[in-house]
């Protein structure tokens, strides 16, 4: 059974909204053979199908322009919900230390975190 899927992502590098990458892959049967990723504005393949339709895909100024549009339709506007969804179920770190004393050390004691 064969099987074409594609998985569209939003990679957060930083804290800035202007380092957002908008990427959505093409794959068939598991293996990635196209690609769009928003830092190299195009299309990129990684098989020779994929190759192929990278040039087709590319030659036209509206998919393309469609493609680049996604990266603030689909990851800025969801950005704030996400980020609003991890701070919801953000914990403030805890830590707790005691005193051993090393077995063969020459010191007293040491502190484990």
């Amino acid at each position: 059974e064969s099987m074409l899927r594609f998985l569209t992502r939003c990679v957060f590098n930083s804290s800035e909204l202007k380092d957002i990458q908008f990427i959505r892959s093409y794959c068939y049967n598991k293996l990635e053979f196209i690609r769009f990723d928003s830092n190299v504005g195009k299309f990129v393949g990684y098989t020779e199908l994929g190759v192929k339709n990278a040039e087709i895909w590319n030659s036209n100024p509206s998919q393309i322009a469609s493609e680049r549009a996604l990266r603030e339709t689909y990851c800025l506007h969801n950005v704030g919900i996400d980020y609003q969804t991890a701070l919801d179920k953000s914990v403030a770190p805890t830590v707790k230390l005691h005193s051993r004393t090393p077995p063969a050390g020459h010191h007293p004691s040491m502190l484990v975190c």
